[in-house]
Order: C-alpha cells, then sequence, then structure tokens
C-alpha cells in the first residue's frame, strides 16, 4: 500500500508530536532514558508504550533515546590581547635624618666640635669668648652652596638688657674657604662674665646636590649647648 505525500507529512507530524509529549513527560533533571513505541507497519502511526508491553501485529516495536550523542567540541577561542603596562610612579625622594647635640666651655673661636655631615658639608659647634661674653654658633664648612639661617632668642625672665643684647638674629653666608657660621647668639652682656641666653633656629643650606633643614636650640652661657635634629633630601 503506497502511502500519500501529505499522509507521510501528517505521520511525522505525528511522530514529533508524540516525542515532544515524551520530553515534557520527563521530569526535570532525569537521566536519559528510552523511549519505547509501536510504529503501524502500514500507516506509520506511532503508538508509545510502557514497561513490557508488546506491540501488536500490525505494528513493529521501535525505541530511541531521550538524549542524543554529545556533540564534537567547539573550537578553542583565541586568548585576549594583554593590557598595557602601567606607567612607573615617581621616586621616591631620599632623605637622610640626623639628631645631634654637643656642649663645650668658653674658648677659642677655631676651637669647633663636629655635630655631622651631609651632601659633603661638614657642620660643627663653637662656644667662643669674644671680649666679655660667649658666642654660640653653628658652622658649615663645603665645597659650594648658601645658607640662610632665622632664629628667636630668649633672655632669662628679670634679666637686664643692653642695646648690644640681641633678641633675634639673621644671617646669611655662602659657604666655601672654610667654615662659616650660620646660627649664633651670644650670653648677656651685662656682667663680666655673662648671663645665659637661650635661642631656637631654624638653617637652611643649599648644598652641591641636597638640601638640609635644621631645627636646633641653642643655649649661650659659661658652658654653650646645642641640640637639634637635621633633615637632608636631594635637590
Amino acid at each position: 500500500m503506497t502511502i500519500s505525500r501529505t499522509r507521510a507529512r501528517a505521520l511525522v507530524a505525528a511522530a514529533v508530536a508524540a516525542l515532544a509529549a515524551a520530553l515534557l513527560l520527563a521530569p526535570a533533571g532525569a537521566q536519559a532514558a528510552t523511549l519505547k513505541a509501536c510504529a503501524n507497519k502500514k500507516t506509520g502511526v506511532i503508538r508509545l508504550i510502557s514497561g513490557k508491553k508488546k506491540c501488536r501485529k500490525s505494528e513493529k516495536k521501535i525505541s530511541w533515546n531521550t538524549k542524543g550523542v554529545a556533540g564534537t567540541n567547539g573550537a578553542a577561542g583565541t586568548n585576549g590581547t594583554n593590557g598595557t603596562n602601567g606607567t612607573n610612579g615617581a621616586p621616591g625622594q631620599p632623605q637622610k635624618i640626623v639628631k645631634f647635640s654637643a656642649s663645650q666651655g668658653s674658648t677659642s673661636s677655631t676651637n669647633l666640635v663636629a655635630l655631622f655631615t651631609a651632601d659633603g658639608i661638614s657642620y660643627s659647634f663653637n662656644c667662643g669668648f669674644a671680649f666679655i661674653v660667649n658666642v654660640a654658633a653653628i658652622k658649615a664648612d663645603g665645597p659650594s652652596g648658601s645658607s640662610y639661617a632665622g632664629g628667636v632668642l630668649r633672655r632669662p625672665s628679670g634679666a637686664p638688657r643692653q642695646s648690644a643684647d640681641p633678641w633675634s638674629d639673621a644671617i646669611f653666608a655662602t659657604l666655601g674657604g672654610g667654615p662659616k657660621t650660620i646660627a649664633s647668639q651670644s650670653t648677656l652682656a651685662d656682667a663680666g662674665d655673662g648671663i645665659e641666653q637661650d635661642g631656637v633656629w631654624t638653617v637652611t643650606v643649599e648644598g652641591p646636590t641636597s638640601t638640609t633643614w635644621i631645627h636646633a636650640k641653642m643655649v649661650a652661657a659659661a658652658t654653650c649647648t646645642v641640640q637639634g635634629t637635621a633633615i637632608t633630601v636631594a635637590n
């Protein structure tokens, strides 16, 4: 018996519908199952069966899996291009920090106590006798550069003051040719042996390759003292 094209299409559609119904009835996440059916030998109509049911004599038994054979792996994707490297950060400023202190009794102005060295410049302290007073001073000796020092002096409460006794001072010196004074103060001149005078100084020294800042307290008395901190940063 010959089946017309129209009927053949209808049979195929019925088979597809039966398969879709079977897939919808399968529980979600269930493993692949084998579907069984009976196909009419003449008409091709498919009838799903379950369990161990047998087909009729006019039918033949068919079966298929709900899960097909796995397809081949797709081609590997290409690697993405690497991003550009970030720019390097600016280098940190190299710096040197020094704490210093010294004391010296009344002596010659050329008798120096070494404090520290930075950028090829040596720093020293002196308590030089000058006429009737002692002069406390920080000195710098270097090949080149310049220095400016400014400070505020404090004399003891109640002590008389003569016109020669400064309250504050500012010093400028170009380095080179030996030690140069960059901070200085004297004892008060109202007595032959002098009276203590205290001062706080800030000094900036521009050396060949670095700048040094100094913050120091000086005491000018029969024995002079100095105590402070210096920080050097590359220019």
